[in-house]
């Protein structure tokens, strides 16, 4: 018999559990403030790293609370690195503000990276507006779950800025280089049920009892074999190093 694992935390940022085979890390509020802090993304990732090396737990889940990856959070974060005079132009950001923003976008960078070479089974459980740069991000996932109410929202041309997160990079694997065309340079909303029909989620859950949805859908994907995991997607995932290029060209785009 397997044996099972329970353990958990949980603060004003995040929420952390361990349910039998699956770890869950659930984002609370002021998600791009965190991920701006150095010791707490680095934090983070630490815990990436300990759920990769566990011997009983095969999948990490990712959550948000509605309100964490939405409009008014990123508008929050981006109105904190400009002042009134400095506009909404990223060009005119401060030299300390500009550092604070590359350390979000490095943020974005390594845990993408780290979710893309991942061993183990990663699922994004998205609900609620999620605006651009968790858009890309989730798209490293294994598998995306939506609740009902999920809207992908393009909001980085208010800003004057291009899509983050990787979004350019994942969106033609997904839908084509034409729709994904139409996608970045329109910044359309995406609403759940068009997103399924893209392929963008895989399943779209109601959003009463969104969480524990997700967590018994993805035991049900844990009884496949962790070997069998661990090679699909490494033999799935060779685009790691055309990934390391696209960052390095972003980098070097935006001088950062």
């Amino acid at each position: 018999m397997s044996k099972e694992k329970s353990f958990a935390f949980e603060n004003d940022e995040i929420k952390f559990y361990v349910d039998s085979s699956v770890a869950v890390m659930k984002f609370h509020s002021n998600t791009f403030e965190t991920l701006s802090n150095l010791d707490k993304s680095g934090q983070i990732l630490t815990v990436c790293d300990w759920i990769e090396d566990d011997p009983v737990v095969n999948a990490l889940l990712i959550l948000n609370d509605e309100g964490a990856f939405d409009v008014k959070a990123y508008d929050s974060f981006m109105n904190g690195l400009q002042s009134k005079e400095e506009g909404m132009n990223h060009t005119h950001i401060s030299m300390e503000n500009k550092l604070t923003r590359a350390r979000q976008m490095n943020t974005f960078r390594n845990f993408i990276m780290k979710m893309v070479e991942y061993k183990k089974l990663f699922i994004q459980g998205l609900q609620g507006t999620v605006v651009t740069p968790f858009f890309g991000a989730c798209l490293s996932a294994d598998f995306r779950f939506a609740s009902g109410d999920l809207r992908f929202v393009l909001n980085h041309n208010k800003y004057g800025m291009h899509p983050t997160g990787a979004l350019p990079f994942f969106l033609p694997r997904f839908v084509g280089q034409s729709k994904a065309n139409d996608i970045l340079l329109k910044c359309g909303d995406i609403p759940a049920e068009e997103a399924l029909k893209l392929s963008l989620v895989n399943e779209i859950f109601p959003n009463e009892d969104f969480e524990a949805h997700c967590v018994r859908k993805v035991k049900e994907l844990c009884l496949l074999e962790p070997n069998v995991t661990r090679l699909t997607k490494k033999f799935m995932n060779y685009y790691r190093d055309d990934l390391e290029k696209y960052f390095d060209m972003e980098s070097k785009a935006i001088g950062f």
